[in-house]
């Protein structure tokens, strides 16, 4: 997973755990194989620790480095992921925050489940 990638909120399913020995071994005993999904639940400080949620309830923390090796296919990802490509259509899978910021979307007609068109990334319209 490329490191500009590793944003809280992004989940993915693993295809491989990386060329690397060590590596894979290490992920391999902590019960983090291929074929798993994962959410980056939040970073440490300065990109040093990542912590992930895994498909069966279990948070693990890795070193940036760790989830970097992965090779990942991207189920879903914050609107301001470097993924989003203006033009393109994503589909939400769920809104977080407050009431306000609930009821602003809902007004907007912003559900889950809604397919949107982004038309620029900076800032986010759709």
């Amino acid at each position: 997973m490329s490191p500009e990638l590793i944003q809280p909120r992004t989940t993915c399913r693993i295809r491989s755990l990386g060329g690397q020995g060590i590596v894979a071994e290490r992920l391999t005993q902590m019960g983090i194989l291929p074929g798993m999904q994962l959410e980056i639940v939040r970073t440490g400080p300065f990109g040093g620790t990542v912590e992930i949620a895994l498909e069966h309830g279990e948070l693990v923390a890795l070193r940036t480095d760790e989830v970097a090796a992965m090779d990942c296919d991207i189920l879903s990802a914050p609107l301001s992921s470097p993924i989003v490509q203006p033009g393109h259509h994503y589909r939400v899978v769920a809104l977080e925050g407050g009431n306000g910021f609930l009821r602003k979307m809902t007004d907007l007609g912003i559900l889950p489940d809604v397919e949107l068109t982004v038309v620029a990334t900076d800032p986010v319209l759709v």
